[in-house]
């Protein structure tokens, strides 16, 4: 591969580091892909402010796929919960995870490729900036009926460790945005944040 990279439509491919994970494991020299644009941090920020007030968990199904709609609180739950898993060496297939990140190196989505022996499963897609994932590939039912019940399992066991409940994670995020909010803009103010939807319980969720 060369150093510089390639860039394709919206974004270039530049050589990276990253866990193949399976059982192979071990770092491989992959590809991140950046892409041709540079978020601002205060509109990024907004768009979280908008997510708390989401339903913790929904799924749309559409044409391109299974979308996962997400609560900021739920998504960041999620996203560790499935480095978690997926860095798991019992699991009988092999995954490969491949980051992209905007021209200032801020990380924007995160994305699974998942396979078994013979044959690709499907992609998992992380979109950081809207708290939202996208399920796409041959067999999306693999994903909902094997590994995102073991995924919410890891999220479910993380609550408990950590004694908070996803409301209550989701309300702490919440406060931190409309802090960050305040000290870029003090002469604005904050967003007013009216309460639309009910956050779903751990056990009601999980």
């Amino acid at each position: 591969m060369e150093e510089k990279g390639r860039k394709i439509n919206n974004y270039e491919l530049a050589p990276v580091k990253v866990n193949s994970g399976g059982s192979g494991g071990g770092e491989q020299e992959e590809v991140v892909e950046v892409r041709n644009y540079s978020f601002n941090e205060n509109v990024n920020m907004k768009k979280k402010l908008r997510s708390t007030e989401k339903e913790p968990f929904e799924i749309i199904e559409s044409n391109g796929g299974t979308q996962l709609v997400l609560s900021t609180g739920t998504y960041d739950l999620l996203k560790f919960a499935s480095k978690k898993y997926f860095s798991y060496n019992s699991l009988n297939y092999k995954y490969l995870c491949k980051p992209a990140n905007d021209r200032k190196s801020n990380g924007v989505e995160l994305c699974y490729k998942v396979a078994d022996e013979k044959n690709h499963l499907y992609m998992f897609n992380m979109y950081h900036t809207t708290s939202s994932c996208l399920i796409n590939g041959r067999n999306v039912a693999h994903f909902f009926d094997i590994d995102l019940p073991n995924i919410l399992q890891i999220m479910k066991t993380d609550n408990q460790t950590n004694n908070k409940s996803i409301s209550e994670i989701n309300e702490c995020m919440k406060q931190q945005i409309l802090s960050y909010l305040e000290r870029k803009n003090p002469e604005r103010p904050s967003p007013k944040i009216s309460v639309a939807h009910r956050v779903d319980e751990p056990h009601t969720l999980l």
